[in-house]
């Protein structure tokens, strides 16, 4: 159900998607409209969290006046970005560090994410490379939202309320006693435990290898094998399983905040309601939505519906 996530310089590969639409599918809000400010075709990509985000964006503009088409799950990067710029999507949801480098390599090259990279620890210094990256392209991304699906350090409630933790930075005074666990390659790994040392001057106990976020990792945290483990920030099984992200207060990690992709004739009315929707999402929310849409089987369209009546305004 997620993204394909940028794991130091390194893409990591997408887990499983979880397909509650067909690929393609389109479907509208449930809602009614005038269409009176026209029609607009929203896209997402292959994973349930991306259709999640693009529901929001097409209820809300569809309560704001647009007649709205939703293409769920048209597939990769590679694939709804064509669709996007053949005019076939005119909005999609999208993370500001991954998008970025993506057009890093497409535009200055396939080493050009490694040898020049763009994405930043800061979501506006990046949503600004980017614009300045896709102008040519005919393409706007919209302001990053605080929500963010991106690589996170998390505990487990009961660990972080026994040591009082909140961010990175107070697991300095447990020094010496954590077990870290991630992926293999997280001790050569400059976002990952080299990071963790260089930048927090944290000291570990040993290393474990588990997996990228998945349930090796939550396991581990929960039976105590780990004290620390690498998550996915808004993943539901963060929800799920009563464990604690740690806010990353020195920014160690590259920015993937939620943005909105959109042609440059979207008009600017329909992307200032996009803005509203990204402005008041928030990272615990799509924690929860997760966990709704994996864990209790509810569907994406419904929760976004509910999501944009509690939280955008008309």
């Amino acid at each position: 159900m997620h993204k394909r996530r940028m794991f130091g310089l390194g893409a990591i590969a997408a887990v499983a998607v979880l397909a509650l639409t067909a690929c393609g599918s389109s479907g509208g809000s449930s809602g009614s409209s005038s269409g009176s400010k026209g029609t607009l075709t929203i896209g997402s990509a292959n994973f349930t969290e991306s259709e999640l985000i693009a529901r929001m964006y097409a209820h809300a503009l569809q309560n704001a006046g647009y007649k709205i088409n939703v293409k769920a799950q048209i597939g990769s990067r590679e694939v709804y970005i064509k669709s996007l710029q053949n005019n076939e999507i005119q909005v999609v949801p999208e993370y500001v560090g991954t998008v970025t480098e993506y057009f890093n390599a497409q535009i200055n090259g396939p080493d050009a994410p490694t040898n020049a990279p763009l994405a930043t620890s800061d979501p506006t210094v990046t949503y600004q490379k980017l614009n300045m990256l896709i102008h040519s392209l005919g393409l706007i991304a919209t302001q990053p939202s605080p929500a963010a699906d991106q690589n996170a350090f998390a505990v487990t409630s009961d660990f972080a309320t026994k040591n009082n933790l909140v961010k990175t930075s107070d697991l300095s005074k447990l020094n010496g006693t954590l077990v870290l666990g991630g992926p293999a390659e997280c001790p050569t790994r400059p976002f990952c435990q080299p990071g963790l040392e260089k930048t927090y001057g944290l000291q570990f106990k040993s290393f474990k290898p588990t997996d990228s976020g998945g349930p090796v990792t939550i396991g581990a945290l929960k039976d105590g094998t780990i004290q620390l483990g690498l998550v996915f920030s808004s993943d539901g099984t963060v929800a799920a399983n009563n464990l604690k992200v740690l806010q990353d207060d020195k920014n160690l990690q590259t920015a993937d905040n939620i943005i909105g992709l959109v042609r440059s004739e979207v008009p600017n009315d329909a992307q200032t309601v996009i803005n509203k929707v990204n402005a008041a999402l928030t990272t615990e929310d799509l924690q929860q939505l997760n966990k709704q849409i994996s864990v209790d089987k509810d569907e994406p369209d419904a929760l976004a519906a509910q999501w944009v009546k509690d939280h955008i305004k008309s």
